[in-house]
């Protein structure tokens, strides 16, 4: 008796985390243009803008002419 009342309520808490992430599925797609496309391009500029700005500091050519090493 004690297995089943336990395993109703696992069945429960699954149904109840499905519903939460379906929403969240749905959240996500229908706002993917607003929300997500923005935010990776400004993710990739700053990205791409921090690894020209430190490149030729990591370069160690670049270190080498300068007389770093």
């Amino acid at each position: 008796m004690l297995e089943a009342s336990h395993f109703k309520i696992n069945k429960g808490q699954r149904k109840k985390r499905l519903t939460y992430s379906s929403y969240a599925f749905f959240f996500l797609s229908s706002h993917f243009s607003t929300f997500c496309i923005p935010l990776a391009i400004a993710f990739f500029a700053c990205f791409i803008f921090y690894f020209k700005s430190t490149k030729k500091e990591f370069c160690p050519a670049f270190r080498i002419r300068q007389g770093l090493i």
